[in-house]
């Protein structure tokens, strides 16, 4: 075999087709930048989506191409399109020229990552959902949820974390998986996705096949594969490479000085009687021992890590859980074999730890002490979480006003939900005091929590470090909002609601934004309407609500108001419209009920305001203003009977009520009975002097 293997011609092609890939998505990113909206992203985690909530998405069309592409002609997107692969392939050139090879490890366990990996993100949870009864989710396309669409959106990087955790990401994917575990092991030892290609590769009759020359036995074409495949071994054997790792590099066969192989159609793996030599061709770098230990390593690992401060995904937690098992190991070596290596670096000598050995011993044991410590945090965190669901159904509650605290969502009685509250509250609140990091997440469910205790200064404090955190959480900003409304500090307010509508920008086209930022601003223009009408300013109150109505005329709280400020401006038949399209989408709403009934009053339509009077009574009996205005009502119908029992309704809420005294003066004065009358009269007028101010005088 020569000195200098020979250079592949495939390695510049291949450089170049993974530069372009590089190219598209930095001018897909640009045109998002341009335009605002762009096509959604081309990410088999757009996955998620479809197989979970049945929504069809660019990323799960993508990813089905590519599956049926692999299954034709094998495994070519992995190594000429994937990004990541072009990150490790990247690591393994840059190492290499600074003289560090990446040697490939070789576990039993850590190759079952990937396809268990497979099985937990896409096949369980659909055996839950056919356990539990549930019907598998429709395909559909969407047209505009919270702001993307089935094949557009307005955020394109909606999915992606932030760019410290991206480079973390690129970091240890890349040149520390590179260096630890060899080249291309994220694909082998923690991608789900190369898991699918893997096992769609075995469908594929286009291989790498025998060629017309004859084998020198020069092994470059092994020595090239950056995939660690035995290249020759597997085609003498079996007249062409089986082993689904392969991903057609081609640098194999233009490395071959004999032409000995060449890429050919052939009968795929599946269809072979094939098993075993591969496995026993590369052997192993752990004894069985070791590989259980590094099992036992990753299934305690890996829950902890994952979603760790709401930051660690789980193909990033994968790779995490893959370098930590296998540190492991080399510490159990290092403490049980006289010498140890890891990688360039010797760390055990004649059973003495050189500096690097003692240095990668601190390195471990803080790891160890730092796992522990996020095992705590994990601890607390998903117990208050769980403490939290089972006393609010859900978090991201799906209300017309997203800044309304989800109080009515509780589910529990009272006492139990005080007991769950205070059990959420202590273990977030431990997560919160010892963590190294105060994630926004945990920042919201405290806030929620603090909000629903009627701890407004704490759930303040958490609110505004929240948007110190992630200025753009609009929800958020209008939560704080709504908390300085209610403590009285409307310029506070107002800053906060003028602030949400300045982030959303222009307003002049609703119909062209998107569902969740119509949600957002309609709630800040009622918001600063409420804060226009508790400064009498009754034109501007009624603007800010109409512009609410007109950016979410979903929103019945809206209407609700809107009618209420166009009654109080004298625009009675608009505010009946008002009124009537809030009681479409909510025909519970008793205030809905009461107040349209007052506006009939006002125009005269008696009978139909008595209806809605009945139907508020019907939702909220013990009203005493709601029993007397209908009381009066049915006076004038005549309908005295109905009339009496409801001002006795009204007394029986509300002893001292004038109005119910001044009715049933009204009531037995037409029925003739005049001593009852008078005796009301006379009450009514004791609770009125009664409720003068000190030295004013009743009319």
């Amino acid at each position: 075999m020569p000195a200098d293997p020979p250079r592949s011609r495939m390695t510049r092609w291949r450089a170049g087709s993974l530069i372009v890939v590089h190219l598209l998505i930095g001018l897909h990113f640009l045109h998002w930048q341009m335009a605002g909206r762009t096509l959604a992203p081309i990410e088999p985690s757009e996955m998620f989506d479809t197989l979970h909530l049945g929504i069809l998405t660019v990323g799960f069309l993508f990813m089905a191409g590519m599956v049926l592409a692999t299954s034709l002609v094998g495994r070519f997107f992995c190594s000429w399109g994937c990004h990541i692969l072009a990150l490790q392939d990247l690591s393994a050139w840059l190492l290499g020229k600074l003289g560090i090879r990446a040697t490939p490890i070789r576990s039993r366990v850590l190759l079952w990552v990937p396809p268990l990996a497979v099985v937990y993100l896409f096949v369980w949870p659909q055996l839950q959902r056919l356990l539990q009864g549930q019907a598998l989710p429709a395909l559909h396309v969407v047209t505009d949820p919270d702001g993307w669409t089935s094949f557009t959106t307005t955020d394109l990087l909606r999915s992606f974390p932030g760019l410290g955790m991206t480079l973390f990401t690129f970091a240890l994917c890349g040149f520390a998986m590179v260096y630890f575990l060899g080249s291309r092991s994220f694909c082998s030892y923690a991608c789900p996705y190369g898991a699918i290609f893997a096992g769609a590769e075995r469908l594929a009759p286009l291989r790498i096949i025998a060629g017309p020359g004859e084998c020198s036995q020069c092994n470059l074409c092994m020595t090239s594969c950056m995939s660690s495949v035995r290249v020759i071994e597997e085609v003498q054997q079996f007249g062409a490479v089986l082993n689904s790792h392969c991903m057609k590099d081609l640098d194999c066969i233009s490395v071959c000085p004999t032409d000995a192989l060449k890429i050919g159609f052939t009968k795929p793996p599946l269809l072979r009687s094939w098993r075993g030599p591969r496995a026993a061709a590369r052997g192993y770098d752990f004894s069985m021992g070791e590989d259980l230990l590094m099992a036992g390593v990753f299934v305690f690992t890996l829950p902890v890590i994952r979603g760790l401060y709401d930051a660690v995904s789980l193909l990033l937690a994968l790779a995490m859980t893959a370098l930590l098992a296998y540190f492991v190991v080399v510490s159990l070596r290092l403490v049980r074999e006289p010498g140890v290596r890891l990688g360039n670096f010797q760390l055990k000598v004649a059973r003495k730890l050189t500096p690097v050995g003692w240095g990668f011993a601190l390195l471990v044991s803080l790891l160890g002490l730092l796992l522990l410590h996020s095992t705590f945090i994990r601890y607390h965190r998903v117990a208050g979480q769980h403490a939290l669901a089972q006393w609010q159904p859900s978090l991201n509650s799906n209300r017309q006003d997203p800044a309304v605290s989800e109080s009515d969502h509780a589910i529990v009685s009272p006492g139990i939900a005080l007991r769950v509250e205070a059990k959420a509250l202590a273990h977030l609140e431990l997560a919160y005091r010892w963590g190294l990091f105060r994630p926004p997440g945990l920042r919201r469910e405290l806030a929620t929590i603090y909000l629903q205790a009627g701890w407004p200064a704490k759930a303040r404090g958490q609110l505004v470090a929240l948007l110190g955190q992630d200025p753009g959480d609009l929800v958020n900003r209008l939560r704080l909002g709504r908390l300085w409304l209610q403590e009285g500090h409307l310029n506070l307010a107002r800053q906060q609601f003028e602030q949400t509508l300045a982030a959303l920008g222009d307003s002049s086209e609703p119909a062209g934004r998107t569902w969740h930022e119509r949600i957002v601003r309609g709630s800040a223009h009622f918001s600063l309407g409420d804060v226009e009408a508790r400064r009498g300013r009754q034109q501007q109150a009624l603007r800010q609500f109409a512009l609410a109505v007109r950016d979410n005329p979903q929103d019945a709280e809206a209407l609700l108001a809107l009618g209420a400020m166009q009654a109080a401006t004298g625009r009675l038949e608009e505010a009946a419209a008002s009124f009537q399209a809030s009681l479409q989408l909510r025909p519970d709403s008793a205030a809905a009920h009461n107040n349209l009934a007052a506006i009939l009053v006002r125009l005269g339509r008696k009978e139909g305001a008595l209806e809605h009077y009945r139907q508020s009574l019907a939702r909220l009996p013990d009203n005493p203003q709601a029993c007397c205005q209908a009381g009066l009502l049915l006076v004038d119908l005549g309908k005295l009977d109905e009339a009496e029992g409801l001002f006795r309704q009204a007394l029986a809420c509300q002893p001292n009520d004038v109005t119910a005294h001044a009715g049933l003066a009204k009531v037995f004065a037409r029925r003739g009975e005049p001593e009852k009358a008078a005796w009301h009269r006379r009450q009514a007028a004791r609770l009125h002097r009664q409720a003068l101010p000190a030295g004013q005088q009743a009319p």
